[in-house]
């Protein structure tokens, strides 16, 4: 193009970058953004100072009212638009004389972390106030107190007494929590096992009578009313610390895990594909066979 092509264009865009930067302005006091990209090709393609000049004072203000929400729209929708990984998380630990496996499905690693920690924590909590072996916990000075008086427990236990006492009338007494006394006859959870003679069993039994135990629900007290008699919450213990962990994974606003406590298992909402969790039941008499799969 030629000098005069040049000079006319010059004319012609002269007189453009009035209205175009008339139209800008009242996109920006509306807030539209119908002329935003005619008016970048207009910046783009400009070879003209006096115009690129305007229309760039104008640019604070396009910047601040169109630009900057415009590219936080996109940037939103982007972020939208990832697809965020669910994982399912695993670990164990040794509580309650068995080990404890634990799965958490989330997509964020850090409330996984949290979840196990406060699983391990409700177990090892529950096992120290129910273990009868250990010297410390409730239900052993229970126990040491056995015809002697009654001793006030925490909640969780004594929730456990009553529990078991409404479990053994559904069994016709076949579930005994009082059975401490026969199984250490036998040497249970110790190196002296051994066969007790008959009068030593007839004479343990004697001290399995439930009915005997006296509760005090405002006082949360436990009293075995006869010496030799031993509380043993074995039997219960983990289904019920197995519960306590699935409140704390709920409050935690985990929902959906998997918690194997040596056989009390307790499956939470789905797997990380979202079916449902299947558990296997080993075969009895074949330690590496499965009698039977239960979805849930």
């Amino acid at each position: 193009m030629g000098m005069a092509g040049n000079d006319h264009a010059s004319r012609v865009w002269k007189g453009i970058c009035p209205a175009v930067l008339d139209a800008g302005r009242k996109d920006i006091e509306t807030g539209g953004i119908s002329r935003l990209f005619y008016l970048t090709a207009i910046i783009y393609k400009s070879d003209w100072q006096q115009c690129y000049l305007k229309i760039f004072r104008n640019g604070a203000a396009l910047m601040k009212k169109i630009i900057i929400p415009f590219l936080l729209i996109v940037l939103f929708l982007i972020g939208g638009c990832q697809k965020t990984t669910i994982d399912t998380y695993n670990q164990d630990f040794f509580a309650m004389d068995t080990y404890i496996t634990v799965q958490i499905v989330t997509d964020d690693i850090k409330l996984a972390e949290a979840g196990f920690r406060a699983v391990e924590k409700a177990f090892l909590s529950i096992d120290h106030l129910t273990n009868r072996f250990q010297s410390d916990s409730e239900v052993t000075a229970v126990n040491e107190q056995a015809g002697i008086g009654p001793v006030q427990v925490s909640k969780d236990v004594f929730a456990l007494v009553e529990t078991s006492l409404e479990w053994s009338d559904k069994t016709d007494g076949v579930f005994n929590i009082l059975v401490g006394s026969v199984m250490d006859l036998w040497g249970f959870g110790t190196e002296n096992s051994r066969i007790p003679a008959e009068e030593e069993l007839a004479a343990a039994l004697d001290l399995m009578d439930l009915r005997a135990i006296i509760l005090d629900d405002e006082k949360s007290t436990i009293y075995l009313p006869e010496k030799g008699m031993v509380l043993d919450l074995g039997g219960v213990a983990k289904g019920y610390a197995t519960d306590k962990a699935v409140e704390v994974l709920n409050e935690l606003g985990i929902k959906n895990a998997l918690i194997n406590a040596g056989g009390n298992v307790y499956a939470l909402g789905k797997k990380a594909d979202g079916t449902a969790w299947k558990v296997g039941v080993q075969a009895p008499r074949d330690p590496q066979g499965i009698a039977a799969v239960l979805v849930v």
